[in-house]
């Protein structure tokens, strides 16, 4: 966030100018703290590293037995070595979920996908058939997503043909605003339908009593809250890839909710295993503290803030042992840096 430019008489006033900006900022900087953990109100998550137990998800117990012949592939999103393979007419599926998703509750569905066909395939669904009884997201053809609640319907803005290729989709709702997400970035809203969802089916690869899906599907999460943008850039970023041996949190020296333009920080990662970590400001590399072999499952990283505004914080730890163990996202740690006392920033 900036400012614009003030006159000379700023740098007389460094209280002022403090001040000034300290109210300027979003709400979230009152103190400091971390995003939600992207597992707090997650219902289910399906990473499908497991060829034997495609069905059964690596968090929660929403498990799910195969239809037709969903095939264990080692191709996957985010840089996973395995997904799930769907061939139009196969898929998993559940009789029975949580209530917790039905009636007009907020929610988060998200997914990888890789369609070869750019047809209206279902990547999720669950619910029943009727005026906003089911909650359904599927592909709009080969440039869009939709979700739709049958007659309760939204469709996302328009993207590049997404046949072949790899990408995110996240979809949330707070009760009130539906959002997309592509590739973590915030896509288009709508509002004006209240949810209404109820019944007992639940599909993965397929929507209620619509088109299956043709392609890979990875790393599918649903939650019980609508996750926020950062949220969702982190959970593309591979924030839930992780497994209960692989964990990693950040800290910053002090605990402060505010950095000073320039003025260094120490920014620590803790870890679970041994591995390289990378620092990372709004989603960009650290100069200098990029793949940081953890001592004692510790990286500490020096970090000069050169951009004054919100940032958003973020530890990434690659295992050493990776065949065993996957890689690991800590929570988002918020900070504003502010221009240093008595300059003009």
């Amino acid at each position: 966030m900036y400012l614009p430019t003030l006159k000379r008489s700023w740098g007389r006033l460094p209280l002022l100018a403090s001040l000034i900006v300290t109210l300027a900022l979003p709400p979230f900087f009152a103190s400091p703290a971390t995003a939600a953990d992207v597992t707090t109100g997650l219902v289910a998550y399906w990473n499908f590293e497991n060829g034997s137990t495609l069905g059964t998800p690596i968090y929660g117990s929403l498990n799910l037995t195969n239809v037709g012949s969903p095939a264990y592939t080692a191709t996957g999103g985010n840089n996973s070595s395995k997904g799930l393979s769907l061939n139009g007419g196969s898929y998993l599926e559940a009789t029975s979920y949580p209530t917790s998703l039905n009636g007009n509750n907020p929610y988060t569905m998200a997914a990888w996908f890789k369609t070869t066909a750019g047809n209206l395939g279902g990547i999720l669904g669950y619910g029943s058939t009727g005026g906003c009884l089911g909650n359904n997201l599927r592909l709009g053809g080969a440039t869009s997503l939709y979700v739709y609640w049958y007659g309760c319907d939204y469709s996302s803005s328009t993207v590049a043909n997404f046949v072949n290729s790899w990408h995110h989709v996240a979809v949330t709702y707070d009760g009130t605003t539906l959002k997309f997400y592509y590739d973590g970035v915030y896509l288009n809203s709508g509002t004006g339908n209240t949810r209404a969802t109820t019944g007992t089916s639940f599909f993965l690869g397929k929507t209620v009593n619509d088109v299956a899906f043709s392609g890979v599907l990875d790393d599918v999460a649903i939650y019980t809250r609508a996750l926020s943008a950062a949220d969702v850039a982190d959970l593309k970023a591979g924030a839930l890839n992780f497994n209960s041996s692989t964990t990693v949190s950040l800290s910053v020296s002090g605990n402060p909710d505010k950095a000073v333009l320039r003025q260094p920080l120490t920014l620590t990662a803790v870890s679970s295993i041994a591995g390289r970590v990378t620092f990372k400001s709004n989603g960009k590399s650290i100069g200098g503290c990029v793949g940081m072999s953890t001592v004692s499952l510790t990286a500490n990283c020096s970090w000069k803030p050169s951009v004054k505004g919100p940032s958003r914080l973020t530890a990434l730890i690659v295992p050493t042992e990776s065949a065993t163990n996957a890689s690991a996202i800590s929570g988002t740690y918020w900070i504003n840096v502010i221009p240093r006392s008595g300059l003009r920033g």
